[in-house]
């Protein structure tokens, strides 16, 4: 076991201890009322994971039902992972607040032919599951024909259990398939991926592309590298949506990686402009990088301190290589070569001690590497005319 997950079933354990010794200490010294309410609580627990993993499920049988590869199936701290064509189970690594408590699918998609339907089928293979679900808990609740009567619990604690089983199997799956199909903008529901698909050729194909980014960039692919035409369909629209502020977050990465200075800078020109329809940390992102262009290739630091100044302090929702990339470009610009140097050769080695060799990770290597030769040659022009 390595390390992280060491470190992952050291932090479960050690909740997972302090949660079973306060639990137990209120079932046996707190009232009847606390302790049957106690016990309620897990059980609806119980069934709510118990929802999340019917609707992954769903997903993963539509997923495998169209012919795509899959990659990891998880729920809650647990999940199961294809790694070199093995089914490999692990815990997530520990942090917190916890990034996903629920739990997701992926799926590799490698062949895009009939992209669209495809896609369709697999992304409604979790809310389906759901809504069936739903069906079966409306069932059993109509069945039992009585709301849970916790009264129950002191003459018939299997049935009281059963019953409070089943309302808590029927409000969480009622609950998962409103919150799944509802077409959040800046969350990536199932109703928010399901729109893109159904709205028009364009999102469609703007989806299409991103998906194959994404796919690109976990496998190493720097953002220069990437397809144009990929780059084509995710600039098609200009509207204000999170799918705006990332596609065109993207292209930015795509031209500036490119050595296309202009073209970045009207991509990343239109993520400002739409940067409110993206999650805080999207838009602490898209910020940072707009103060870090204006001080790299503008050298134009009040330009950049106005864009910071509408960060209101939180710069740590963004990924640490962007906010030390943005710091280095500072110290240029006031001529600070040697604590530019030092920020930079500090982002090289952080990358290196994650194992980080996707696609922007090696891309922010080399504006790292660019930033140290910037820093050398002043250095050198500086001792020549000391000289």
């Amino acid at each position: 076991m390595n390390t992280s997950n060491q470190s992952t079933l050291r932090h479960l354990l050690i909740q997972a201890i302090a949660a079973v010794l306060t639990l137990t200490f209120l079932l046996v010294v707190g009232s009847d009322a606390l302790r049957s309410l106690l016990i309620a609580g897990l059980i609806c627990l119980v069934a709510l994971y118990m929802v999340v993993f019917l609707h992954e499920l769903g997903h993963y049988l539509a997923g495998m039902r169209v012919g795509y590869r899959f990659a990891i199936f998880s729920v809650g701290p647990v999940y199961v992972q294809s790694q070199d064509g093995k089914m490999v189970t692990g815990l997530h690594p520990f942090q917190w607040p916890p990034s996903e408590i629920l739990g997701f699918t992926v799926f590799f998609v490698e062949d895009f032919a009939d992209f669209r339907l495809r896609m369709l089928l697999y992304v409604a293979g979790g809310p389906l599951a759901t809504a069936l679900t739903v069906a079966l808990a409306g069932f059993l609740y109509a069945v039992g024909n009585q709301f849970p009567n916790f009264g129950l619990y002191y003459t018939q604690p299997i049935t009281w259990a059963l019953g409070i089983f089943t309302f808590g199997l029927m409000m969480a799956s009622v609950s998962l398939l409103v919150g799944s199909l509802y077409p959040a903008n800046w969350v990536p529901t199932d109703g928010n991926k399901l729109f893109r698909l159904l709205r028009s050729e364009a999102s469609a194909e703007r989806l299409k592309a991103q998906i194959m980014v994404a796919q690109a960039n976990l496998h190493g692919i720097r953002p220069r590298d990437w397809n144009r035409d990929w780059i084509t369909a995710m600039t098609a629209l200009d509207e204000p949506s999170v799918d705006t502020v990332q596609a065109y977050m993207q292209a930015y990465r795509w031209g500036l990686d490119s050595g296309d200075e202009h073209l970045a800078e009207s991509f990343l020109t239109i993520a400002v402009k739409h940067r409110q329809q993206a999650a805080p940390n999207e838009r602490v992102t898209v910020l940072l990088e707009a103060a870090f262009f204006e001080m790299r290739y503008h050298a134009n630091p009040q330009h950049a301190i106005e864009w910071l100044s509408k960060l209101e302090n939180q710069q740590n929702r963004a990924r640490a290589t962007i906010v030390m990339r943005m710091a280095c470009a500072r110290d240029l610009t006031r001529r600070q070569y040697d604590k530019a140097r030092q920020r930079a050769y500090q982002a090289i080695d952080m990358l290196d001690s994650a194992n980080a060799f996707d696609g922007r990770s090696i891309m922010e290597r080399d504006l790292f590497r660019d930033m140290i030769k910037l820093c050398d040659l002043a250095d050198e022009m500086q001792s020549k005319r000391a000289n």
